[in-house]
């Protein structure tokens, strides 16, 4: 294999560096990379659309992008996930300024303080865990929702594990409280970056392989496949995290969020696990 793969990615600190870690990965097996940067230039335009366009257009032949935003239901049935990568921790933080944290209480937070999260599927969790809090929905981007946390809109603020690196100056004198992914679970597929690729360009694809985390795979194709089975109208009301013990047995712990319900599973094979977990979100069965 001789090929210079070209490698895709967007212009954020996070896309910058999976596309650096990815090209890394690739190294290591003795494949050579460049790496093109794209910037969207258009709030209305996202950069997974923007990559999509490329590998279609034959500008790159992959490109790394997180496995949660890649959708289920699309018409851009030439672009798959090709290979899958590690998983990054997949845990949520709570960041609370010094005057409402309360070591003593639930999720160390006062009573009443006010949280800012971005979704139902946090809201609704975060309320589950500690219903004396009050919650502030916001759709702004990061660096605006750490800037409305230290102008004090609200008290506490609901992240990703990852931002904290990135952020770290920023929230120097906040208190940080890690919530287990099994506590607050996230979107299906979350932490993970895919490697995408044109299903027709065989020789790309079978240079990804090489870098492809099957043990992974089989954990999200549980988890993505119970959003599948739910239909787009859930794609921000499901979470499910599922992971494998030291006998490779599965576990899973799934959320439903407009009528909340979470549910436990764990089996020796991933065969009709996220069948069972459906039924048991959707249609009240036991098990």
């Amino acid at each position: 294999m001789n090929k210079t793969l070209r490698i895709g990615a967007g212009k954020s600190n996070t896309e910058i560096n999976s596309a650096k870690k990815m090209s890394e990965e690739l190294s290591l097996q003795g494949i050579i990379s460049t790496i093109r940067y794209y910037e969207t230039g258009d709030l209305f335009v996202s950069a997974n659309t923007i990559l999509y366009n490329a590998l279609l257009n034959n500008e790159i032949d992959t490109a790394p992008v997180e496995l949660s935003t890649v959708a289920l239901w699309t018409d851009r049935e030439d672009i798959l996930p090709t290979a899958i990568s590690v998983r990054n921790y997949p845990a949520f933080i709570l960041l609370i300024s010094e005057k409402y944290f309360d070591p003593s209480g639930d999720l160390k937070i006062k009573k009443d303080s006010l949280v800012g999260v971005t979704s139902l599927l946090q809201g609704e969790q975060l309320i589950h865990l500690n219903p004396y809090i009050r919650l502030h929905y916001t759709d702004e981007n990061t660096d605006a929702q750490i800037n409305q946390l230290k102008n004090g809109v609200y008290n506490a603020l609901v992240v990703c594990s990852e931002i904290i690196e990135k952020y770290q100056n920023e929230v120097t004198g906040y208190h940080s409280v890690k919530i287990h992914p099994t506590e607050m679970i996230h979107t299906p597929g979350y932490g993970v970056t895919a490697y995408l690729s044109h299903k027709d360009d065989l020789v790309t694809r079978k240079m990804l392989k090489t870098i492809h985390h099957s043990d992974i795979a089989k954990c999200t194709n549980i988890e993505r496949k119970v959003l599948q089975l739910a239909g787009p109208d859930y794609a921000d009301k499901i979470g499910v995290y599922c992971y494998t013990d030291q006998r490779n047995f599965f576990h899973a712990v799934a959320v439903r969020c407009d009528e909340f319900k979470k549910v436990n599973f764990s089996q020796s094979i991933a065969t009709g696990m996220s069948e069972k977990i459906y039924d048991s979100l959707f249609n009240q069965i036991q098990h």
